[in-house]
């Protein structure tokens, strides 16, 4: 099983809250605000808005995370 598993299975919690804060950040720019002609800020689809802000909240608290793991 842990032969499977790879070097991963020896990853450190910050390395994995590393991981999480880049795929979480990525989320959250897909579901950014977009402009429109006259530079005021949209949402592309219905939902948009609740889906940013979660990912950048799970973003900010794995960095937070990271920062008290030095």
């Amino acid at each position: 099983m842990l032969i499977e598993a790879g070097d991963r299975i020896t990853a450190l919690g910050k390395d994995r809250l590393t991981e999480i804060d880049d795929w979480a950040y990525k989320l959250a720019k897909r579901c950014a605000p977009r402009e429109d002609k006259n530079g005021d800020p949209y949402w592309k689809n219905p939902g948009d808005e609740a889906r940013f802000d979660r990912y950048l909240k799970l973003s900010a608290k794995c960095a937070l995370d990271k920062g008290s793991q030095s």
